[in-house]
């Protein structure tokens, strides 16, 4: 069946420094995560939590007063394993694979990049933001005589490497036939593809060494981006075209999700699950509010249900937004934080509507390599729960909140869910059970009500007590 696609996935490389541990068996450095515990504690039986967890009396945190009660989410099993990870590098076969199953069979290749014309185009537009920038300049009076002298020589520069570009830049890309998708471009601006279903889709690939850093498939008939219904709501203020060309869609969310799941198997990625769900537009803009302060007016081009679906590691509860300890919280006045490096969530964007996929987007992807610990052994929940009150004492004194005059604080919610780290001396990764404790206070708008906020939490290692605190 021909179907328009607009699909971006995108592999970021998790490029982060691990520091020499100074202890013997820490994760890396700062953490507190030991490998002693992780690989040997192990637990015999199920361990279950409370489902609820309600404090009679507030607690006193200097200028500001915490209320708990909270639901715990937990693993329904009770079982804690700890996973090893890696960041997945797309092979040529990897991409070929998956952009076969997503577009189908192709039968030519258009290599893509500018041509001379283009570049021309490109250079006058240019030429003439700086005409139009210095008659500003003359017109204040802001174009003194060294202004001047630096703008024309950064002028001449510019234009001596649009020239360059043009003299190098082919007049035209001709067509090429091919059969599949396994020698696509890399490190190139793209190609076209037309398939042989009468479709097209343009193809680009890039990377940095060995490892894969996006590859980006969109359509020549549709392209534009996924717009949510709360966020085309929250843009209305200063947006109002966005607004305005909303269009509701006709697709039921439970035929939308049977899709998916039929697709999500067809592309063997089964092991994701949707933690967010909302109606939405493939958007494309037109005009703009730049040179003339016209309104940027919209096209809707898709009407369906955007999905976000995460890889839940064999059970583990997950959360729509990112998770990330607070910045509210003044870490430095608690001598038992730990500090890791902030790995971005392995993530699936997709859009549905009547025709099937409309856009894919697939950010930081990992590959499961082993289990390090089929039920790693976890802290009692009295432990959790003394951890959680002494943090809160010890960081919301001196934090921004309490500069901000915050005198209240809710805590709603417990998820004992995974959280990455770095393994010591190693690109791998163990997804590591971890107690997001998620609270409220009256300068953020409530993650209960709004799943597309950044919630405000606090994170702790569930198998040794440390806090976590995100670091870049």
């Amino acid at each position: 069946m021909k179907r328009l696609f607009l699909i971006f996935l995108s592999l970021f490389l998790l490029l982060a420094c691990v520091p020499t541990p100074e202890e013997e068996f820490v994760v890396n450095k700062g953490d507190n995560v030991t490998e002693h515990q992780i690989r040997n504690e192990q637990s015999e039986e199920t361990q279950r939590f409370p489902d609820r967890w309600d404090e009679d009396e507030t607690l006193d945190c200097g200028k500001i007063t915490v209320s708990i009660h909270a639901d715990v989410v937990q693993r329904p099993d009770g079982v804690y394993p700890v996973y090893r990870t890696r960041r997945e590098v797309f092979s040529q076969e990897r991409t070929a694979a998956l952009l076969s199953a997503l577009l189908g069979t192709p039968k030519s290749r258009t290599c893509l990049g500018s041509t001379k014309d283009d570049w021309k185009r490109e250079f006058q537009a240019f030429v003439d933001d700086y005409n139009e920038s210095t008659d500003n300049l003359r017109k204040s009076g802001e174009l003194t005589a060294e202004v001047e002298a630096i703008s024309e020589e950064q002028f001449a520069a510019q234009s001596a490497w649009y020239a360059e570009q043009i003299q190098n830049a082919p007049d035209a890309h001709d067509p090429e036939p091919v059969s599949d998708f396994a020698s696509v471009p890399v490190n190139d601006l793209g190609a076209r593809y037309a398939m042989t279903d009468g479709s097209t889709a343009i193809v680009s690939i890039g990377r940095e060494g060995e490892d894969a850093r996006y590859f980006d498939v969109s359509s020549a008939d549709l392209n534009g981006y996924t717009v949510t219904e709360s966020s085309c709501q929250k843009q209305v203020g200063w947006d109002p075209g966005l607004f305005a060309a909303w269009k509701e869609p006709s697709m039921r969310r439970e035929d939308a999700e049977q899709v998916l799941t039929q697709e999500l198997a067809r592309l063997g990625l089964s092991d994701f699950s949707i933690v967010d769900a909302q109606k939405a537009n493939l958007m494309h803009p037109y005009g703009g509010a730049d040179r003339d302060g016209a309104q940027r007016s919209y096209t809707s081009l898709s009407q369906g249900w955007g999905f976000v679906l995460r890889r839940l590691y064999g059970g583990y509860p997950a959360i729509s937004s990112p998770i990330q300890p607070s910045a509210s919280l003044n870490y430095e006045s608690e001598p038992d934080y730990a500090k890791v490096t902030n790995i971005p969530d392995e993530e699936i964007r997709i859009l549905i509507d009547e025709g099937g996929i409309r856009s894919f987007r697939y950010s930081h992807p990992k590959e499961i390599i082993g289990i390090e610990n089929e039920n790693v052994d976890l802290l009692p929940f009295s432990e959790v729960q003394t951890r959680v009150k002494n943090t809160l004492r010890a960081t919301l004194s001196g934090s921004w909140l309490e500069k901000e005059a915050v005198t209240e604080i809710e805590v709603y919610r417990l998820l004992l869910t995974c959280y990455t780290v770095h393994v010591r001396n190693s690109d791998d990764y163990f997804e590591i059970p971890c107690w997001v404790v998620l609270f409220d206070h009256p300068l953020t708008k409530s993650f209960r009500d709004d799943p597309d906020s950044t919630p405000q939490a606090l994170l702790i290692n569930a198998v040794d007590g440390s806090i976590i605190q995100a670091g870049y």
